[in-house]
């Protein structure tokens, strides 16, 4: 599955540090990604959430860095990222960074896993946050249906028990919670084995020198530990339970037991998804659909160990599946039937792994750690499946009835549960349709003359010839309401067609033009854009004006910024009724011979190409609050303020946002304790660059959020004009790389120069980028600071601005 001139490296660095380095040459940035044996199952009964609590207070301060400088603030300051879970039998670390900073970040993780500081007052502080990701995990349908299923386990089993950790289950004023918290980090933090993956543009030969002091002071003397064997987990017998959850969507939950042959459920559920992720015509998802049974079919690995697994099958009901959902483990004997002949009778694991051989190239550095990381046995992926599928027949699951139906039972299972027996009405066997080819015919395309392209052509800023990215832009052709939702389900089937032969393709709004992306490999563009345009071409439906826009999902932070791209839109054109016939058109690929046959099919199929961009203008006329209704009682609060017009505005904002990272971080969340999930720095929405401030708290109101970040930006702008020399030049020196690499990702990449397209910038980016960032000085960005809500911006809130003069 590896890309070309990629090669893997492997050694154990004594007995409890196993090494897998990825030499991938293309990378635009190294990665690090590093799993503890050992998690939440691990953690003392009398103290739930002290794992995950832990795996926080890492992050608040080691001995051998100074406050302010650790790892969380090192990796935003050079434009990455990173993250860490707490699962049931491992804790995970990632992190994605310039590879020249890899060392130094590398240095900071090993500092805060072996000898983290633990202050008291930090404990208080990092207990609210849990406190408050408590609440917000109570009002999740998936936690919340993992948490049902916990409930007919074995209560001696890790995955019964609640383990999400509140203020009431960390006492941190005790003695003896500091005694088991000190216990727990030496067993699983300085002494369980670790599994470590870096991705690097140097091979192992090169970088490994580099990293081996600290990999060795992070092995040290590790003994593995050997955890005891995990006691059964008990879901004998069938049984059925109705769990009332919010939203208008049903779903029927099975979950099912492997005791033994679990060994390669990870690999299995994922050639399952695989074949689940199609919906085009002859597909097992058409199948589904068609029987009225269930609109998506998702299996989750709830605990995997060993040779035991816990498997979820996540139906998305349908009206008449919600009335027959007593027959769903019969419909799922058939359809794992049907995939175990498909997968293992013929050529279909050999399919599967083409698929993701083929998504390879596009993945970041991140993606490909923690795949590597994960390592799924695929060996064993037909004997999991012959259990699995033994365990239905033999009425060894759990039914889980997940909707609004009211329930008045309540369990107490950490998070309150509307939880009871349910008696299923009975309904006749449902025989699917299923098709018989393995998965649905790839998209092809018609065999053409190659002809003149007379879009926008550059050499795209990677270095894998096999890659390339096309951008369409039909300019005012989109109107206000539920055209582009619209438009985007019926592209539904295409978009998983061409993901599964390795081309990722979007439809998104830009101002009121409509755009359509493509990115992946080369040899596949032709069939992708083919069938794509051949959809938009179709006859639009009738946009619905007054339709309110597809609920968001996840956090209240997220979903405004799942907001924001249609508020920064604002009001466009009326909607054509139709495709229209002349779109610009950005190709990013160094192969003529691509756009000459891309050049075909438009040709073809009527759509004119033209090289230059339209200039959508930015929609905000001015300042405006703008409310968002969201569940929930925290506020949310997202500042969006675009950049100014022209390359020295774009630079000024990029190095901004480099600048304020860790500054916002540490004043509003450190000091301030304002909000728990934060973010500040430079983001591109749709085309539209800008800085963004986002801040969700569980304790502060848009008053105290909305004065909190207007004095932090005069704070900062009174710290700029003061900067030392050195600051300033590691700050532009940043910016600098990150222009220079285009960012992070393939797909930042591609986004990067369409903007550059769209500003009329692309044949000198990322020269006169340059160029304005050396002409740039301290006291410039600090004026602009200084009067940076003076122009225009947009917030999302889910609460009201507040008073001027509160």
């Amino acid at each position: 599955m590896l890309a070309s001139g990629e090669q893997i490296h492997h050694e154990w660095l004594g007995p409890g540090l196993e090494l897998v380095w990825l030499h991938a040459p293309q990378a635009l940035q190294a990665a690090l990604a590093l799993q503890l044996d050992g998690g939440s199952h691990h953690e003392p009964l009398a103290y739930p959430g002290l794992a995950h609590f832990l795996e926080h207070l890492v992050f608040r301060g080691s001995q051998g860095f100074a406050p302010g400088d650790g790892l969380m603030s090192h990796v935003q300051a050079h434009g990455g990222q990173v993250n860490a879970s707490t699962r049931g039998t491992h804790t995970l670390f990632h992190l994605q960074i310039d590879e020249t900073q890899l060392a130094a970040a590398c240095a900071r993780l090993v500092d805060q896993l072996q000898r983290p500081l633990l202050d008291s007052a930090v404990q208080v502080a990092e207990r609210d946050v849990l406190e408050a990701e408590f609440r917000l995990r109570a009002t999740d349908v998936d936690t919340l249906i993992d948490a049902a299923v916990g409930q007919v386990l074995n209560p001696q089993h890790g995955a019964a028990r609640f383990q999400a950790g509140r203020r009431s289950s960390l006492p941190v004023e005790d003695a003896a919670f500091q005694a088991a918290l000190l216990d727990y980090h030496r067993r699983i933090y300085r002494q369980a084995r670790v599994r470590l993956v870096v991705v690097s543009r140097h091979a192992a030969t090169q970088g490994l020198p580099v990293l081996r002091p600290l990999l060795q002071d992070l092995a040290g003397t590790r003994d593995p530990l050997a955890h005891e064997p995990p006691p059964q987990l008990g879901l004998n017998g069938t049984s059925a339970l109705q769990l009332q959850v919010p939203g208008r969507i049903a779903r029927g939950v099975l979950a099912v037991a492997l005791e033994r042959d679990g060994q390669g459920a990870s690999a299995l559920l994922g050639y399952l998804n695989l074949m689940l992720e199609s919906t085009a015509p002859g597909s097992l998802t058409e199948a589904l659909r068609a029987s009225g049974l269930a609109s998506t079919l998702v299996w989750r690995l709830l605990h995997g160990q060993d040779e035991q697994a816990l498997l979820l099958a996540d139906f998305q009901l349908q009206a008449e599946g919600f009335v027959r959902r007593a027959t769903l483990s019969q419909v799922l004997v058939q359809l794992l039937a049907h995939c175990r002949a498909q997968l293992f009778g013929a050529d279909g694991v050999a399919h599967c792994q083409a698929i993701l051989a083929r998504r390879w190239p596009i993945l970041g550095a991140l993606e490909k750690a923690r795949y590597l990381l994960e390592q799924p046995d695929h060996r064993q992926a037909a004997a999991s499946l012959d259990a699995l599928i033994a365990q239905l027949r033999a009425g060894q699951f759990l039914l889980l009835s997940a909707d609004s139906r009211e329930v008045a039972a309540r369990v107490d299972a950490g998070f309150e549960l509307a939880l009871a027996p349910e008696s299923l009405p009975a309904s006749e066997m449902l025989e699917l349709r299923l098709p018989s080819a393995a998965w649905p015919a790839p998209l092809i395309h018609p065999r053409r003359a190659p002809a003149t392209w007379r879009g926008a052509l550059q050499r795209p800023p990677w270095g894998d010839p096999s890659v390339a990215a096309l951008f369409l832009l039909w300019p005012d052709s989109v109107g206000q309401g539920a055209r582009l939702q619209q438009l985007q389900q019926r592209l539904e089937p295409v978009q998983a067609q061409a993901w599964q032969q390795g081309v990722r393709l979007d439809l998104r709004q830009r101002g009121s033009a409509l755009n359509l992306q493509l990115l992946g490999a080369g040899n596949a563009l032709p069939a992708v854009l083919h069938h794509a345009v051949g959809v938009l071409r179709e006859p639009w439906p009738l946009a619905d004006h007054t339709a309110a826009p597809a609920p968001g999902s996840g956090i209240a932070l997220r979903q405004l910024l799942q907001a924001l791209p249609r508020q920064l839109a604002g009001p466009t054109a009326a909607a054509l009724p139709h495709l229209p016939v002349q779109a610009s058109t950005l190709l990013l690929s160094d192969d003529r011979v691509l756009a000459g046959q891309l050049a075909a099919l438009l040709d073809e199929q009527g759509v004119g190409c033209e090289p230059t961009a339209p200039r959508p203008g930015l929609a905000l006329g001015g300042s405006r609050w703008q409310i968002q209704a969201l569940p929930g009682e925290e506020c949310a609060l997202l500042l969006f303020v675009p950049a100014p017009a022209g390359v020295h505005g774009a630079v000024a904002w990029q190095l901004l946002g480099q600048l304020l990272a860790t500054p916002f971080q540490r004043r509003l969340r450190e000091e301030l304790q304002l909000g728990y999930a934060l973010f500040c720095g430079h983001r591109l929405f749709d085309g539209q660059a800008g800085l963004l401030f986002a801040v969700q708290s569980a304790s502060a109101d848009a008053r105290a959020i909305w004065t909190a970040l207007q004095h932090f930006i005069q704070q900062q702008a009174q710290v700029l004009a003061a900067l030392d020399a050195g600051s300033w030049n590691a700050a532009v020196e940043r910016t600098s790389s990150q222009l220079q690499r285009a960012g992070s990702s393939l797909e930042e990449g591609a986004q990067t120069f369409c903007q550059a397209w769209l500003a009329g910038q692309l044949d000198d980016y990322p020269h006169d980028q340059l160029a304005a960032l050396a002409s740039v000085t301290p006291r410039q960005l600090a004026d602009q600071l200084q009067h940076l809500l003076e122009q225009p911006w947009l917030v999302l809130s889910n609460q009201a601005r507040p008073p001027a003069n509160s």
